[in-house]
């Protein structure tokens, strides 16, 4: 519940808008010592990832968890922050649960659904990728909002070029990957 921090938190708000993300930091930080919700840890992850502090994204993202258990965004993030920390394992199992939690908020759990797919074409497992990537193709988007739908796709994109820079063992898959989702095969 909101008490004290919540000017710390529109402050925070409007530096992540501005891409000012230490600077949001600091009121995110200030907004999570002075109230006790999930909200500014969200946030803080949010911005920690910007800044490619991925670990540190990670325990922001726990701390809304232990505040919010059920809060399919929260576990999302941990699943992102795990991604991009490398921890691909870790990243499915968070992904999977906050596409468990996402049930009934299509947004998030065509996010949660596509973050899923990446991990686990991350850790390996290609049919279970190209499982995800069909029900967020064929059921899923249609739920969202196209312009939301779009963005959280070209994510999903981005993501898997990402990932094979770092994987580059991955490569005949993700181009699979990459042709479902786009119609073509991204150099």
């Amino acid at each position: 519940m909101w008490t004290k921090g919540l000017w710390h938190w529109y402050r925070g708000e409007a530096f992540m808008g501005l891409e000012r993300f230490e600077e949001a930091l600091v009121d995110l930080r200030q907004a999570c010592n002075l109230d006790y919700c999930a909200p500014p840890y969200q946030e803080a992850a949010r911005a920690f990832l910007k800044l490619g502090r991925a670990r540190e994204a990670q325990a922001a993202a726990v701390r809304a968890v232990m505040i919010e258990p059920e809060n399919a965004f929260s576990c999302s993030l941990v699943g992102a922050a795990a991604f991009e920390a490398g921890d691909y394992g870790l990243s499915v199992s968070w992904s999977t649960e906050a596409l468990k939690l996402a049930s009934g908020e299509p947004y998030l759990k065509l996010a949660a659904r596509l973050n899923l797919a990446v991990a686990l074409l991350a850790s390996g497992d290609s049919d279970a990728t190209m499982t995800h990537l069909q029900e967020a193709l064929n059921t899923d988007h249609l739920t969202v909002a196209p312009d939301e739908s779009a963005g959280l796709f070209a994510e999903a994109r981005a993501d898997i070029k990402k990932l094979l820079k770092a994987r580059p063992d991955l490569k005949e898959t993700a181009q699979g990957v990459l042709v479902l989702l786009t119609g073509s095969a991204d150099k």
